[in-house]
């Protein structure tokens, strides 16, 4: 799994959560994994919605 970063973008956090979220519904998760998986869900999550509220200020920024 990818290191915490600012460097990560948009793309990259998305893909990694998307296979987050496919290992967890074909039950390739164990429960040692669980919490740790969990947390980085929820970062890159966090991580995405950052990014969208940036792009949203500039483009309301550029459209006004």
């Amino acid at each position: 799994m990818a290191k915490k970063t600012s460097a990560l973008d948009y793309t990259q956090a998305m893909e990694e959560l998307t296979a987050l979220v496919k290992k967890w519904e074909n039950g390739q998760t164990d429960l040692s994994c669980a919490a740790s998986d969990l947390e980085r869900a929820a970062f890159l999550v966090k991580h995405c919605r950052d990014y969208l509220r940036t792009v949203e200020q500039k483009v309301e920024e550029i459209a006004v």
